[in-house]
Formats: C-alpha cells, structure tokens, sequence
C-alpha cells in the first residue's frame, strides 16, 4: 500500500486493507490489481458525493459514477504520484504539502 499509494491518508489505509483481506479474489487477481480495486471503490464511497447520489437523488450506480469518476481519478492520482493533479475545469488544482 505504501509503496503504490504514498500519499495515501493514514486513517483511509486500515479501512482499504480491511476490504482487500476480507474480499474474495479469484486465483488469478494480482495483489495490485486487487488494492487498486480497493482504493477506487474506498475514494469513490468516502471522498465524494457518490453515496449522496444513490439515496438523496435515487440515480442508478452507473450513473453516480459517472458523475463521480473525475474526481475518483484525480484523488486515485494524487494519493498514487502525490504531483499536481489537474481537477475539473471549474475547480483549483490540488497540491500535496
């Protein structure tokens, strides 16, 4: 995880390696594919308004997603590089300290 997602928040590792060990992973998935999985699903559930979507303007998982995949990415980039990670046109460009 450290060494994939250096940037990573503290207090969202526990909760994403939890995800990886309890889930069921076929023979064939690689660890990094596995973790990868993990942390978009942990972005896209915790660090944006994807939940928000599903149960106050009742759109489909697709469609949540899709409203949300930007900035899933650009989360999933920053924690990864830890560079300038360009946001949506209307938004500010992050900066890691």
């Amino acid at each position: 995880m450290a060494k994939h997602f250096p940037f990573c928040p503290v207090e969202s590792i526990d909760e994403i390696v939890v995800w990886v060990t309890d889930r069921s992973w076929t023979k064939r998935t690689r660890i990094v594919t596995a973790v990868s999985i993990a942390v978009h699903t942990h972005i896209r559930h915790r660090h944006t308004d994807y939940e928000r979507h599903l149960k106050i303007h009742r759109m489909t998982r697709d469609e949540a997603r899709q409203i949300v995949q930007n900035e899933v990415n650009d989360i999933f980039t920053l924690w990864h590089l830890g560079a300038c990670v360009p946001s949506s046109p209307n938004t500010h460009t992050r900066f890691l300290p």
